[in-house]
């Protein structure tokens, strides 16, 4: 099975892999976990630590992919695998959890409402607000994954190294030019988040380089130094704020290095590793699940305990995946499994499936 977040292999097919693999990747689930944890607390925990994490976890998630990525030259079959994926459970969630709020208000007869609820669904990316507001992260992640490896494919590393330096300018240029510009589906996100993916890529040639672990490094202690003074360094990829130019990219890259490094020291440690990989494997249906329980608990219960919130938000998004990886149709829907899609696709009534 793939974890369509970043197309690793985990659960099922995990299994199958060889050792070596296995081991090389447990970090990559370790990451993700971090990843997805930081996720939930920035949503629920405001003010300082929200800010804070803002200056790296969306970011961390366009690097990752980027670094297990490859160059595919079958354009149509990329398209193909990553739309059942990416898409396939982009669409489940988002009708899932976007038809509570468009049938609230069909309900109450709220027409204005209602059609602005149905259009914003329809719409994603800024607009998607509420329980499916976190979907805007998945469409987005396969509009890069296109984009990029369209550029590598065609026209190789230098020129898609310009056309990637063209993309971060024009995300700036979103930014503090055209702030209130925005396209559906999060297209415009894309031009700030393709430069993460790319470095990445990048980055996969050169990971056992001290020279460039050491830089980021300083370029993460630079970036505390500058939060504790205050300065905007953070990144909310879902409005297209991408922070201070090069600066907050900069920074966020010393991060998301630095943490890599933290990642495959804990891989070592099976005990300490083992939480965070079995986030990382549910890390897609976290990322949907924990937005409405969360909400749930602080909107209708009033909780004010953060360390609460979190652990249940979390705890139950990953019940969420073990119900959903357990029968074939929602491990094609949810989790966009390409193995359940063929068999949902070749059943026939009657006919037992090997």
């Amino acid at each position: 099975m793939k974890n369509t977040a970043t197309g690793t292999e985990t659960g099922a097919s995990a299994s199958t892999t060889m050792r070596s693999t296995a081991q090389r990747e447990d970090w990559v689930d370790v990451a993700k976990g971090l990843g997805i944890l930081l996720v939930v607390i920035g949503h629920v925990w405001n003010g300082t630590p929200k800010a804070f994490i803002y200056m790296f976890h969306m970011p961390l998630f366009f690097f990752l992919s980027g670094y297990l990525s490859t160059v595919r030259n079958d354009k149509g079959k990329f398209l193909a695998d990553k739309s059942i994926s990416l898409l396939i459970p982009y669409v489940a969630f988002v009708v899932l959890l976007g038809s509570r709020e468009i049938a609230k208000h069909a309900v109450a007869g709220r027409t204005d409402q209602f059609i602005w609820a149905f259009e914003s669904t329809l719409l994603g990316g800024e607009v998607l607000q509420g329980w499916p507001g976190t979907a805007w992260f998945i469409v987005c992640l396969f509009f890069t994954q296109q984009l990029v490896n369209l550029l590598l494919s065609t026209f190789g590393m230098r020129r898609t190294t310009y056309v990637v330096l063209l993309l971060l300018a024009l995300s700036y240029a979103q930014t503090w030019l055209f702030p209130t510009f925005w396209l559906p589906l999060a297209l415009n996100v894309v031009a700030g988040a393709a430069p993460f993916y790319f470095a990445g890529y990048l980055y996969k040639r050169v990971t056992s380089s001290v020279s460039i672990k050491a830089a980021a490094f300083i370029a993460m202690l630079l970036g505390v130094v500058l939060f504790s003074m205050h300065v905007p360094l953070r990144y909310d990829m879902k409005t297209a704020y991408f922070g201070i130019p090069i600066l907050s990219f900069v920074v966020a890259l010393g991060f998301i290095v630095t943490l890599f490094g933290l990642c495959k020291l804990m891989a070592q440690r099976p005990s300490l590793a083992a939480p965070f990989m079995r986030l990382g494997e549910a890390s897609l249906v976290i990322m949907f699940v924990h937005a409405p329980v969360y909400m749930v608990m602080i909107d209708k219960f009033h909780i004010k305990s953060v360390t609460l919130v979190v652990l249940v938000a979390t705890g139950v998004s990953y019940v969420a995946y073990l119900t959903m990886r357990s029968t074939s149709l929602t491990r094609a829907l949810f989790l966009g499994s390409r193995r359940d899609i063929q068999r949902l696709l070749e059943w026939r009534p009657g006919v037992q499936q090997a």
